[in-house]
Order: C-alpha cells, then sequence, then structure tokens
C-alpha cells in the first residue's frame, strides 16, 4: 500500500470521525460506554436498596455562559451516568434487558441549593427511596467532595416497560422481608416520601390535564352545553 492510500485512508477515517461528530453526541455514548465497561470490571455487585457514589469534575466543556459554574443541563447528564451506574451494579439493567423491557425516564424534579464551580470535584450519592408496579423513584444528591456540602437534590421517576417492577423487586431484595400469613415472602415495602407522593399527584394531575386538552372539540363542546 502506497503513502497516498494511506493518506487517503487516514483522511477518511478522521472526516468520518468529524462528520460524527457533527451529527451524533459522540460524548455522551463515550462516557457510557465507559461507564458500563468500567462498572462490570471494577465493581462489585450491590444489594437493590443500597447507596452508590459516582464521582464526577466539572469540565470547561460544563460550564455555562457565566464561565465559573456548571450549566444546569449538565446535572441532568451526570445523572444519567450515575444511575448507569447504579442499575449495572444491582443488575436490575441487566434483569431488565433479559425480559425485552426498558428502563426510561418518566419525570424528574431537581433543586440547586449551591454552583458547583468549574474544577470542582464532586460525586452524585444514589439510591431507591421508593417502587410502585411501574416505576422505580431514586434520589440523587450532588455532593461537593471537599466540603461534603449537598449542592443539588433530585428525585427521578425511573418507568420500567414491559413487566411488574414490584415482581421484580422480590426477587432483588433479600432484607426487609417478612413472611406473609399463607408463608409466601413478600417485600416490607419502603414507605413513600412525602416529595416522592407530591410528585407522583403532580404527575397525575399533568397527564390529566395534557389528556383534556387533547380531547375531540365535539366532546368539549358537549360538555360545555350539559
Amino acid at each position: 500500500m502506497d503513502t497516498e492510500t494511506i493518506y487517503l485512508i487516514v483522511l477518511a477515517i478522521v472526516t468520518c470521525w468529524l462528520i460524527s461528530y457533527w451529527v451524533l453526541d459522540n460524548h455522551w455514548f463515550y462516557r457510557a460506554l465507559i461507564c458500563v465497561i468500567h462498572t462490570l470490571l471494577f465493581k462489585k455487585k450491590i444489594n437493590i436498596l443500597d447507596e452508590t457514589h459516582y464521582y464526577g469534575i466539572c469540565w470547561t466543556t460544563d460550564i455555562d455562559i457565566w464561565v465559573f459554574h456548571m450549566n444546569n443541563t449538565k446535572y441532568f447528564r451526570e445523572l444519567d451516568f450515575a444511575r448507569t451506574d447504579f442499575l449495572v451494579r444491582t443488575r436490575i439493567f441487566q434483569h431488565v434487558r433479559k425480559k425485552k423491557g426498558l428502563v426510561v425516564v418518566g419525570s424528574t424534579y431537581i433543586r440547586y441549593r449551591r454552583f458547583i464551580k468549574v474544577f470542582q470535584i464532586f460525586k452524585i450519592s444514589t439510591r431507591i427511596v421508593y417502587w410502585d408496579k411501574n416505576s422505580i423513584y431514586f434520589e440523587h444528591r450532588f455532593i461537593t467532595v471537599k466540603d461534603q456540602f449537598v449542592c443539588a437534590i433530585a428525585y427521578v421517576k425511573q418507568r420500567i416497560t414491559n413487566f411488574d417492577v414490584e415482581e421484580m423487586m422480590k426477587q432483588f431484595v433479600d432484607k426487609n422481608v417478612v413472611m406473609n400469613e399463607n408463608g409466601n415472602t413478600v417485600v416490607d415495602k419502603l414507605p413513600i416520601p412525602a416529595e416522592i407522593q407530591k410528585m407522583i399527584d403532580l404527575d397525575e394531575e399533568s397527564s390529566a390535564k395534557l389528556k383534556s386538552e387533547n380531547l375531540p372539540q365535539v366532546v368539549l363542546q358537549t360538555v360545555e352545553t350539559t
């Protein structure tokens, strides 16, 4: 292979790589892949009710137009990696994929308390605080490593499609398990936190409102005349 051919091949590879960065969010895909591989190879399995810690740093690519602190949208991006770490370590992700299910975000609430500054190291603590038939509810805390201050707190409703989440929890939880009167094991379900209850109520109100807006005009006119 002559020098000119090698040059053209290298040029084609670089061009394809640059084009892919214009049309795809490659940085996210690379980080997600690294997160999964690192978790599988170097992190131990944990119980589904344990808490995990995922570490990050605010890079120059994460800051907003004010330059010195992390952009608000970047918090949600970091949550993707923290939850991926948790789901892989607990084997929830593997279990869901084996059952042909999908893990998708249903809703998110976040409260910001203090800036995460550029080059500041932080960790995201992740734990399950509640679950129902269709979803798992996570609490995430952004904590600066230097002073252990909670800079932001987020609650995420993680929908799992195609099977019963409560049945899955029975398989995973090996503590907080009791025997019912028939001798069957049942999960002693975590009490619902007030924040999660309000989040569920808000979801239901929003869903009802959007459904009413999508009703045919004829139906709305009928309702008004009655």
